[in-house]
């Protein structure tokens, strides 16, 4: 990505794109350095107040991991769930696990571990919106805006 196009790209997520600031999250997140995990989860938890799915799903996942310097495992988990409910494959396989294992506070049920299977391969129920998630109501601090580059 050339210096227009990410400039293009972060007017686009300061304007409340949702799609352009789930790229800028991506983008982020696939450096290992510690400040570019937290930009990733700033764009990533500005998509989801936008109600973006795919944001929920990398949202949650860093929250639940600690990624991004803020590890905060109930709104994770909700992002998760809604990006199940949404139709996002992995997380309805990640739903499907947690149930097989009785991780993450899940009890163990297969019936329910076996429905979040078959549902991450339904493409009917794929959403790319879902409702609106206020993060402030989960969290006390947030990572700040990124400096534009």
């Amino acid at each position: 990505m050339n210096k227009n196009e990410l400039s293009e790209l972060l007017e686009l997520a300061e304007d409340g794109d949702c799609t352009a600031q789930n790229v800028l999250g991506v983008k982020f997140a696939q450096s290992n350095e510690c400040q570019s995990q937290r930009d990733a989860l700033y764009w990533y938890l500005e998509a989801v107040e936008n109600g973006y799915v795919e944001s929920m799903w990398n949202a949650g996942t860093m929250l639940l991991n600690g990624e991004g310097g803020i590890k905060n495992q109930e709104l994770g988990l909700h992002l998760i769930k809604i990006a199940a409910e949404s139709g996002n494959n992995s997380a309805c396989l990640y739903l499907s696990d947690c149930y097989d294992s009785g991780e993450e506070g899940f009890e163990k049920n297969s019936k329910l571990a076996e429905r979040w299977r078959e549902a991450a391969w339904d493409i009917s129920n794929e959403q790319d919106l879902a409702e609106l998630v206020n993060v402030d109501d989960y969290l006390t601090q947030r990572p700040e805006k990124p400096k534009s580059k």
